[in-house]
């Protein structure tokens, strides 16, 4: 009995152990299941989001190579010229203003499709990479928080980087600099994007510095200031004002589409001379692509309306890890839809502007 006994039980734990054994391997095949359904997920997620982002991107290149500019941007719905005829550029009111709707190109945020957002700037007002006047790179910086000493070294290393000889400048960087650091030698030709700044030693110190200059800096800039797009941090350099004195010229323009220094000078309540006040954007738009803060891409395009072959011209192509600059909240752009730092204007809100930007695109097509 003893040894029957002893069979059953050798039995029933076998038959335990191999339970236990494929309840195991169950486990790990339905968690290999369940990880490749989340990555299918995710795959599924990253895939709409390029196709959006892709979307995004052409129908807006479509959208600003047809539309006209005013002087704040792309004019969804241009004035009559009987309305243009009555605009009084001296009244603030929202009667008394071209307050056409308008995708302005001062960095404000807006919907996409799906949760696309986008931004554009006007580069041909950034602060231009090849000037070799360095008290503008100084009053630049120095508004963008660096001292006199950081100043001129990123200018010197700039002019180093962008030079065709290999003489060292006082502060600068020339190949053995670059090669102690273990980085490719200076391209020793004028910046292509803003992005190469990035190349420059000063940028291993100074990383937050050299982001804040590509932010509001090209390589062909510098044309003048456009009192609708350009930058608080550009204004201040320009004009001379205080940090708080240019963000709260930013938030209270988007009220409206200035047309000349009067106006502005009205709004602002100072009197504000330059010879170098630019009216209208120019004809290239950088245009800032992202989603959840993540995935960034900004896009310098150039139009040709007069010229051959392509209406556009992509200068420059970058995928970027850099949020949007936020408009202060509780304003109101020209349209009357409220901005905020928490959500972008919402596509739906302009008639024409929905029949660009739909809310979701099917996959089938």
């Amino acid at each position: 009995m003893n040894s029957v006994g002893s069979q059953h039980g050798f039995i029933l734990a076998v038959v335990l152990w191999t339970l236990a054994a494929l309840t195991i391997i169950a486990g790990t095949i339905s968690a290999q299941i369940n990880s490749a359904i989340d990555q299918a997920t995710q795959m599924e997620v990253i895939a709409e989001r390029e196709r959006d982002r892709f979307a995004t991107e052409q129908t807006l290149l479509f959208l600003i190579s047809g539309l006209p500019m005013n002087a704040a941007g792309v004019d969804l719905t241009p004035p009559s010229l009987e309305e243009v005829d009555e605009i009084d550029p001296l009244s603030l009111d929202s009667e008394g203003v071209d307050t056409s709707p308008t995708l302005r190109l001062d960095g404000s945020v807006y919907d996409g499709i799906g949760d696309i957002t986008f931004a554009f700037s006007d580069p041909s007002i950034a602060f231009s990479l090849r000037s070799d006047y360095q008290p503008d790179w100084t009053e630049q910086l120095r508004v963008l928080g660096a001292d006199s000493r950081v100043a001129g070294r990123i200018f010197d290393e700039a002019k180093d980087y962008q030079d065709a000889d290999d003489f060292h400048s006082l502060n600068g960087a020339e190949a053995s600099e670059y090669e102690k650091l273990e980085r490719a030698p200076p391209r020793n030709r004028i910046m292509m994007s803003p992005f190469e700044l990035k190349n420059l030693p000063v940028s291993q110190a100074r990383p937050d510095l050299i982001a804040r200059l590509i932010d509001i800096a090209e390589p062909a800039g510098g044309f003048g200031v456009n009192l609708n797009t350009s930058s608080a941090e550009q204004l201040s350099a320009a004009f001379g004002w205080s940090a708080t004195e240019a963000r709260d010229f930013v938030s209270r323009r988007q009220s409206y589409i200035l047309s000349g220094q009067e106006t502005t000078g009205a709004l602002t309540g100072t009197l504000v001379q330059r010879a170098d006040i630019v009216a209208r954007p120019g004809d290239a738009v950088r245009i800032m692509l992202g989603a959840d803060g993540r995935q960034h891409e900004w896009i310098n395009v150039r139009f040709t309306p007069n010229g051959d072959g392509a209406p556009w011209i992509v200068e420059y192509h970058h995928p970027v890890d850099l949020p949007f600059r936020n408009v202060q909240s509780g304003t109101n752009a020209a349209d009357g839809i409220l901005q905020s730092d928490a959500q972008a204007r919402p596509a739906t809100s302009w008639p024409r502007y929905r029949t660009y930007f739909p809310a979701e695109l099917s996959v089938d097509g």
